[in-house]
């Protein structure tokens, strides 16, 4: 057998035993599921919603169960990725790539937690105060379901801003002290994409955008911390 058929037959299998754990999660999570949406639909406080097909609850309890299943396996994923490539790495490369893959589902972790705790029900809370003569606003259960996992998908990836910009730093594209430069036009930036991301009132704005800012400094600090090493070994 060839080295690459060697190596893929081991991706494969490193794979397919995080994919199985995934199944096991998601058929845990199936059992309890009425628990596991109750807890999904705790920022509506009270507000009823809707389905309108026969077998849409059915399915909606399958998109939760497969959703959870797959953030609960995610570290599982990322340690078979870690275990796959650390052969090949050396050991300056090791230094770099294991606190990311760490930092990255840890932080998405934090990030879709902060959307669900803190953003999500100001959110909801802004969007379900308009009220209209003759309009009954009853939302359907999928479309909190999805904008619920949107926001909290997006939230988790913005928070792993400092790895991005980590990466960067040891690759060579920045630095530090560019970053500490550019610090207003990130902040314009990060104001941009939390309007984006957030209905259109300040207090939302601001409730994403202060994690995102103190995440972005924390990138400089860690940026910093991983020079000093390399200017002491110089």
């Amino acid at each position: 057998m060839s080295p690459w058929a060697t190596h893929y037959a081991e991706l494969r299998a490193r794979l397919l035993g995080a994919g199985a754990f995934m199944l096991l999660c998601m058929g845990g999570l199936f059992v309890f599921k009425e628990a596991v949406l109750g807890f999904l639909m705790q920022p509506l406080h009270g507000t009823t919603l809707q389905t309108t097909a026969v077998a849409e609850l059915f399915f909606t309890y399958l998109k939760v169960a497969g959703w959870g299943g797959f953030l609960i396996a995610l570290p599982i994923f990322f340690l078979q990725l870690w275990a796959f490539l650390k052969p090949g790495l050396y050991q300056t490369e090791k230094r770099v790539l294991l606190p990311a893959l760490v930092a990255i589902p840890a932080l998405f972790y934090a990030g879709a937690a902060f959307a669900y705790f803190a953003l999500v029900p100001l959110v909801l809370e802004y969007l379900l105060g308009f009220t209209q003569a003759g309009v009954l606003t009853q939302p359907r259960l999928a479309d909190y379901l999805g904008f619920l996992f949107t926001l909290m998908a997006v939230v988790g990836a913005a928070f792993n801003l400092p790895v991005v910009l980590v990466l960067a730093m040891r690759l060579g594209f920045t630095s530090p002290h560019k970053l500490a430069a550019a610090r207003r036009y990130v902040v314009v930036g990060v104001f941009v994409v939390a309007a984006i991301a957030t209905p259109p009132d300040p207090i939302s704005q601001t409730v994403l955008a202060i994690p995102l800012l103190l995440l972005f400094e924390a990138a400089i600090l860690w940026g910093k911390m991983l020079e000093k090493p390399r200017e002491v070994s110089s």
